[in-house]
């Protein structure tokens, strides 16, 4: 008998379910760290009786209704890295699976086709523009968690959180949700440590886990917002503002439901799944500052307590209102990841009285389409040195 410890657990993502082909160009080992979490419960109904008289029966009964979805969550840094000359980042097939509705990995190291999940000799780029249907890319995660390989089938990636906290490493958070989990027998190609894949059948680029990946440096991080909100000289034109951040934080959601029926004297499994609103939506915290002489044009750029009057001087005069906002996670140079949210809608900034006064403004991405189609409200280039 053996215990088995998180700090040995190892995650493999692949398109192929168990039993299937696995190759270098499906699966995916994708390094994880610690607070990671996979579970399953089980929904349930109570009956119970209520009578009056003097000896009321006052029982009660719980019944399995349902076997809920799994919930699943990981944390993994923004490593790119390079192969030969293209683009990659190590939890590639995640953002894949965030962003497109292919059934299986295409395009991931030339972008022809459909695919808008791909590295070139320039970036590896994430966008959305083939993100309108019900179900997305449908993943199998592995988890070895020391001694015991768990499998979670049909995985929908429903959520990626970017953290940019300056004291850390640049990193995402996953979440999403399965139909189903359970112990299997340890696949060949784990055993094999990986090496077993046969690398002659697939494209360059599809590494186990590569030793050049490149860690992003929070502290590094620039962020530069673009808007038309300023009143005065350059009312009407869109004005610049330079705001070093303390934190952030980015958010795409697909909020993704899935379907259980509830059939009476059995217990029913989810059937499958389906996407809602697709969302994009993020805070900016700052030091509440302005700068002297700034009128906004470039080299002379507003500052957070200039946004803040610009809002407040302009909110009861617009139901909404635009910013192009862009962080260069890890600096604007060498590896880093550039994250466009094209068109924003920005909250007035409220602010938090401490030593140093901060402020923070929340946003919510919006598509350019007047009829809402989605796609555009962001973008993301990962850059690898």
């Amino acid at each position: 008998m053996a215990i088995n410890l998180s700090r040995n657990t190892r995650l493999w993502i692949s398109t192929e379910a168990s039993g299937g082909t696995h190759t270098n160009a499906n699966t995916f080992e994708i390094p994880v760290q610690e607070g990671y979490s996979f579970s399953q419960s089980v929904s349930t109904t109570d009956v119970s009786v209520e009578e009056a008289g003097p000896a009321p029966i006052r029982g009660s009964k719980r019944f399995n209704a349902s076997l809920d979805p799994v919930e699943w969550s990981f944390t993994t840094y923004m490593t790119p890295y390079l192969e030969g000359s293209t683009h990659f980042t190590v939890d590639m097939l995640l953002w894949h699976a965030l962003a497109s509705s292919n059934a299986t990995v295409v395009d991931l190291d030339n972008g022809t086709g459909t695919s808008k999940v791909f590295g070139d000799t320039s970036s590896f780029k994430v966008d959305f523009e083939n993100n309108s249907a019900h179900v997305l890319t449908e993943l199998y995660l592995y988890f070895l968690v020391d001694n015991t390989m768990y499998y979670i089938d049909k995985v929908q990636v429903g959520q990626a959180e970017v953290s940019i906290d300056i004291s850390d490493i640049g990193q995402t958070s996953w979440s999403g949700q399965g139909l189903t989990y359970l112990p299997i027998t340890v696949p060949a190609f784990v055993a094999a440590g990986g090496t077993s894949f046969d690398e002659t059948s697939v494209a360059s680029g599809y590494v186990r886990v590569p030793t050049n990946k490149s860690y992003l440096v929070n502290k590094l991080t620039l962020m530069s917002l673009n808007s038309d909100l300023a009143p005065g000289l350059n009312a009407g034109v869109n004005d610049n503002y330079i705001i070093p951040i303390t934190s952030g934080t980015v958010t795409v959601n697909n909020n993704v439901t899935y379907l259980t029926p509830n059939t009476l004297a059995e217990v029913d499994n989810a059937i499958g799944s389906f996407t809602g609103s697709f969302e994009v939506t993020g805070t900016i915290e700052a030091y509440l500052r302005d700068n002297v002489g700034s009128d906004g044009t470039t080299g002379t750029e507003y500052g957070s307590a200039n946004l803040l009057a610009h809002m407040l001087a302009e909110v009861g005069d617009a139901v909404t209102n635009a910013a192009n906002i862009v962080f260069q996670v890890g600096g604007g140079t060498g590896s880093r990841a550039e994250i466009t949210i094209p068109l924003a809608q920005l909250s007035v900034p409220s602010l938090s009285i401490d030593d140093v006064v901060s402020t923070s403004i929340e946003f919510k991405g919006i598509p350019s389409s007047t009829d809402l189609i989605s796609g555009d409200e962001i973008s993301f280039a990962f850059f690898a040195e």
